[in-house]
């Protein structure tokens, strides 16, 4: 019992340390497409219900690309924190 309670703060501990290092993150989904048989790239996301497309210049795409996963990584920190907190004040440890 100690030593799961022991690996689950382990656990937490290092998901916070690869949280605090996501310091890019850029929400939206990014993708390339043509227009008019010119490479384009674009980041599509919702504000306030509706959905927006950004073109992105490409000398900022891999920037945008690599906040896209960032954020994507991020949210799944997340989740999995909040099944570590839950586990432990379920055995009254946190």
């Amino acid at each position: 019992m100690v030593k799961r309670k022991q690996s689950l703060l382990e656990r937490r501990t290092e998901l916070l340390a690869e949280l605090h290092e996501l310091d890019d993150l850029v929400v939206g989904s990014f993708f390339e497409r043509k227009v008019n048989g010119i490479k384009r790239l674009c980041l599509s996301r919702m504000v306030g219900g509706t959905q927006r497309q950004i073109y992105i210049s490409i000398e900022h795409g891999e920037k945008v690309s690599r906040g896209v996963r960032q954020y994507k990584r991020a949210t799944e920190i997340l989740r999995e924190l909040g099944e570590i907190n839950l586990a432990l004040i379920k055995k009254g440890d946190l």
